[in-house]
């Protein structure tokens, strides 16, 4: 199964934030990607099964970090 690339979209699962990275052919987010959410935090890592797992790194807006597995 192939992947598709979108480009700072809002997917239909996820209305409030913009994703831009890979999904698969059922829309899921799947392999790298970036997750931009309302209040400003982002996620940019690692997706499988339409959910961040794996490495990756969360941006609080506050201004915390967690880079992480």
């Amino acid at each position: 199964t192939g992947l598709i690339v979108v480009e700072e979209e809002r997917l239909p699962q996820d209305r409030t934030a913009i994703y831009t990275g890979y999904i698969d052919e059922d829309g899921k987010r799947k392999g790298q990607g970036k997750k931009v959410f309302k209040n400003g935090d982002r996620y940019e890592g690692e997706w499988a099964n339409d959910m961040a797992n794996g490495k990756g790194r969360y941006d609080h807006a506050d201004g915390d970090i967690y880079e992480g597995f």
